[in-house]
C-alpha cells in the first residue's frame, strides 16, 4: 500500500494515510503506537513497551502480546514489504520526522521561532509559534491510559503552556498588548501558579493603560502563591512589580501592533526565556549513550521532579560503582533539555578521585560558558557564587554535577531561584545537603540485562543460547558494567560462543589476581569506594567476604566477626550506605557476587589468612549446631540426628520452640549452611573438628532432595 503516512500525538493518538484516518484497533494497540511515536525514531525494547502499556505489573505473556500488537499495527498502517514499524535489536522503532509526526513538526516550528527571535524578527517568530500551537487537536494522547501516558501527557501540556507564554511575549514585543489582555485573563484563571503568565498579564495591562489592574494582578499572585505553596513571588515577578511602582519608562514598549520590532526592551524576566542574539547558550552535556537500556520508570519519575515550576528541583542519583549513575544522569538530562532553553552545563566533580574538583574553578567554567570574561570574573569564591546565582535568576538552566564528594563541594554551585534544575550523582547520600530528591540506582532487571547483551551481540546470537545468557546475567548479578564487559567481548569476538565468553569471564573474576584490562576497569570502580571506607569498616567488609555465602543475617554476621550484634550492626550500616552490602528486610544483608569477590581479593592481600579461617570456623560451628537443633525440633526421634561422642555442645546454637520456627529457619539458611560447611571441609583440621556434624549435613542433603522426612515444612528445601 502506497501513500503518505502521518501520525499525531498532540490530541487523540491517530494515523492517517493520504488524509484518511486509519483504524488503530484497541486502546492497548494505540498505547503501543504512542510509545513508539514518543520515541521519535529511537528504539523501544519489548519490556519498555510492556511497561508503558501495563505499568510495572504487566501480564505474564506481555512480550507475546506486544509482538501481536505490533503485527496488527503493521497491518493497520499498511506496511507491505517495508513496514512502518521496524524490528530493531530486541525491540521496535518507528522512524518519524517533522513531515510525518505532529510532535516533531511542533519542535521544528518552535526552533524556527527561536531563530527568528535571535534574528530580531518577532513577527516571524509569532507566526511560527502560532503554527506550532495550532498542531494541538485537544488533550495530548487522548484515549491512552496508564502512568506512562499520564507522565507524557503532562510533558506535552508543559510544552504547550510554555509555547503559549513565548507567543504572548512575542505579541507584546509587537505592541499587541490590547489583544493579549483578554487571552491572559483566561490563561491565568487556568494556570494560577504560573508566575510568567502573571508577568505577561501585568505588562499587558500596564501597556494598555490599566496600571491599577496590573498591581491587583501582583497582589492576587502573592495571595495565591502564599495560600497554595506558602512561598512569595519569584525574583522576576517581584522585579517587574518594583519597576511598575517606579514607572519605569522602558516598560511601555511599542505603542501599536504596526510598530517596528524591538521598540523597547522587555523587562528582566519577562518575555520568552530564550536567549537574546548576543547571549551564549552553553550545551555542555556529554553525548547520550546509544546503547542505553532500561530505567524507563526512573526516567519518568525524575523527569516529573525536574520540571516542577514552583521549586529548584535537585535530583541526586546514588549507587554502586559501575551501576550506571553517570549514564542515567546524562540520559535524563538529554530527555529534559528542551525544558531548559537557556543552556545546559556539566561538570565532573571527581569526588571519588584523589583530587576532587574545586568549586571555585567549576564556577569559573560555568560563568565563562555564559559569556563572563576573565577580566569580569571575580577572584573571590563568594562573589563568584553571587554572580552565578544572579545569572541563573533570569534563566532556565539545567546543571549536571557528576561524582560529587560531599555537600561542601556543592554549596555554591546550586541555583537559588525557581526555573533551573540540578541533576547530580554521588557515591552515597550527602546528608549535609538538604532538599535533594535522592534515588538509589540498583542493578538492572533481568529483561533489561538481556536487552543490554542483545544491544552488543545481536538478538539472534543471544537468543540462540538462552541458558548461557541467563547464567551470565546471574553471575554478574545484572550489574550494568559487568554486562557491558561481557557485551563488548561478544561484539569483539563474533565467532566465539556465549558459553566460551561466560566461562572465561567467570574464571577471570574468580582469580585471586585480575589481569585483563577490561575487568580491571570495573574493579577500579569498586576500589574507589573501598578507599573511602574507614579502616574498621574495611576490615569487616573483607572478613565478611571470606565465607562462601551470598546472604546473611545480623546474627550470623556477628558470629563470623566474633562481635556482639549491637556492635556488628553499627559496623554494617556504613557498608550498606556505600552499596557494598544490600540491606534486606528483617536485619538481613546480601552481597552482589562481584562485590564479594572484590572483598575476598582484598582480604588475600591485606589480612592474615588465619583471620578468615577463624571466621569460617566460628560460622560453620554455629550454622551446623543451629541446623542440628532445627532438625531435632522437626523430627524429635532419636534416630533423626544420630548421636556422636564428638558432637559439640548444644550451647553452640539456639533452640527452636516448635517445628514451624525450625523449618522457617532452615528454608532461609539451608543454602548458607551447606556452602559454609563445604568450605570448612576444605581445611583438614576444621573438617576433623566438625566431623561430629556429618550426620547433620547428610540429613540436610536428604531432606533437600525430598527423599525423607514426614514434615512438609522442609519440602521447600528442594526448590
Amino acid at each position: 500500500m502506497s501513500g503518505t503516512l502521518n501520525f499525531g500525538v498532540l490530541g487523540p493518538v491517530a494515523a492517517w494515510r493520504d488524509g484518511d484516518e486509519l483504524d488503530l484497533g484497541s486502546p492497548q494497540q494505540r498505547a503501543t503506537l504512542a510509545t513508539l511515536l514518543l520515541r521519535e525514531g529511537a528504539q523501544a525494547s519489548v519490556g519498555e513497551i510492556a511497561t508503558a502499556v501495563w505499568g510495572e505489573t504487566p501480564p505474564r505473556a506481555a512480550a507475546g502480546i506486544v509482538r501481536t500488537y505490533v503485527s496488527q499495527l503493521r497491518q493497520a498502517l499498511g506496511g507491505g514489504s517495508a513496514p512502518a514499524i521496524e524490528s530493531v535489536a530486541g525491540g521496535y522503532a518507528l522512524p518519524v520526522g517533522p513531515e510525518t509526526l505532529d510532535l516533531a513538526l511542533f519542535r521544528q516550528l518552535v526552533a524556527r521561532a527561536e531563530q527568528a527571535r535571535r534574528a530580531a524578527n518577532p513577527a516571524l517568530a509569532a507566526v511560527h509559534l502560532r503554527d506550532a500551537l495550532a498542531l494541538f487537536r485537544g488533550t495530548p494522547l487522548a484515549g491512552v491510559r496508564g502512568h506512562y501516558a499520564e507522565a507524557q501527557r503532562g510533558r506535552l501540556d508543559f510544552l504547550r503552556a510554555a509555547t503559549v507564554e513565548d507567543r504572548l511575549a512575542v505579541e507584546l514585543e509587537l505592541g499587541r498588548h490590547a489583544e493579549a489582555v483578554a487571552e491572559l485573563w483566561a490563561l491565568v484563571a487556568e494556570y494560577p501558579l504560573r508566575e510568567r503568565l502573571r508577568e505577561l498579564q501585568m505588562l499587558a495591562l500596564h501597556r494598555a493603560g490599566r496600571p491599577a489592574e496590573a498591581f491587583a494582578v501582583y497582589q492576587d499572585a502573592r495571595r495565591v502563591l502564599a495560600a497554595e505553596l506558602a512561598v512569595e513571588p519569584g525574583p522576576a515577578l517581584r522585579e517587574l512589580h518594583a519597576r511598575l511602582l517606579q514607572s519605569d519608562p522602558t516598560l511601555l514598549g511599542p505603542t501599536s501592533s504596526a510598530g517596528p520590532a524591538g521598540n523597547g526592551p522587555l523587562p528582566l524576566g519577562v518575555g520568552p526565556r530564550r536567549p537574546a542574539a548576543d547571549r551564549p547558550v552553553p550545551a555542555q552535556l556529554p553525548a547520550d549513550l546509544a546503547n542505553f537500556v532500561g530505567r524507563s520508570e526512573t526516567v519518568r519519575e525524575l523527569t516529573g521532579l525536574l520540571t516542577r515550576a514552583d521549586e529548584v528541583p535537585v535530583v541526586g542519583i546514588v549507587g554502586l560503582g559501575g551501576v550506571g549513575k553517570t549514564a542515567l544522569a546524562v540520559h535524563l538530562a538529554h530527555a529534559v533539555r528542551d525544558r531548559f532553553p537557556d543552556g545546559q552545563v556539566y561538570a565532573d566533580l571527581g569526588g571519588m578521585t584523589e583530587q576532587p574538583a574545586d568549586q571555585g574553578m567549576v564556577l569559573a567554567g560555568f560563568l565563562r560558558a555564559f559569556g563572563i570574561t576573565d577580566q569580569a570574573l571575580p577572584a573571590d569564591l563568594g562573589e563568584r557564587a553571587a554572580l552565578w546565582r544572579t545569572l541563573l535568576a533570569e534563566r532556565r538552566v539545567l546543571i549536571v554535577l557528576d561524582d560529587a564528594r560531599d555537600g561542601a563541594q556543592l554549596q555554591h554551585l546550586l541555583p537559588a531561584t525557581a526555573g533551573s534544575a540540578v541533576i547530580m550523582t554521588s557515591w552515597r547520600r550527602l546528608l549535609d545537603l538538604p532538599g535533594v530528591h535522592w534515588r538509589k540506582l540498583s542493578v538492572l532487571r533481568r529483561d533489561e540485562s538481556l536487552a543490554v547483551l542483545e544491544k552488543y551481540a545481536g538478538t539472534e546470537r543471544v537468543r540462540a543460547e538462552p541458558d548461557v545468557v541467563q547464567r551470565l546475567a546471574v553471575a554478574f548479578d545484572d550489574h550494568p558494567m559487568g554486562l557491558w564487559l561481557a557485551g563488548t567481548r561478544l561484539a569483539a569476538r563474533p565467532d566465539w560462543s556465549m558459553a566460551a565468553i561466560e566461562g572465561r569471564m567467570i574464571d577471570e573474576f574468580s582469580d585471586p589476581v585480575i589481569s585483563q584490562e577490561d575487568c580491571l576497569q570495573l574493579v577500579a570502580r569498586f576500589e574507589r569506594i573501598y578507599r573511602r571506607l574507614a579502616a574498621p569498616h574495611a576490615a569487616v567488609y573483607r572478613l565478611l567476604a571470606a565465607p562462601d555465602w551470598s546472604e546473611f543475617s545480623l546474627a550470623t554476621a556477628a558470629v563470623a566477626l566474633g562481635l556482639p550484634e549491637r556492635e556488628t550492626d553499627r559496623l554494617l550500616l556504613p557498608l550498606a550506605d556505600a552499596h557494598l552490602l544490600e540491606a534486606l528486610p528483617a536485619d538481613r544483608y546480601r552481597f552482589l557476587s562481584l562485590i564479594k569477590l572484590f572483598g575476598w581479593r582484598r582480604g588475600l592481600v591485606e589480612d592474615d589468612p588465619a583471620l578468615a579461617k577463624a571466621a569460617i570456623r566460628r560460622l560453620a560451628r554455629y550454622y551446623l549446631a543451629v541446623a542440628r537443633n532445627a532438625l531435632r525440633a522437626i523430627e524429635p526421634s532419636p534416630d533423626a540426628v544420630p548421636q556422636s561422642p564428638f558432637f559439640p555442645a548444644l550451647a553452640e546454637g539456639p533452640w527452636f520452640a516448635d517445628a514451624a520456627s525450625a523449618g522457617a529457619w532452615l528454608r532461609v539458611e539451608h543454602a548458607q549452611v551447606e556452602a559454609v560447611a563445604a568450605q570448612a571441609a576444605r581445611y583438614p583440621d576444621l573438617d576433623s573438628e566438625l566431623a561430629g556434624f556429618w550426620p547433620v549435613r547428610r540429613r540436610l542433603e536428604t531432606m533437600k532432595a525430598g527423599l525423607g522426612g514426614r514434615d512438609q515444612l522442609l519440602m521447600g528445601l528442594a526448590s
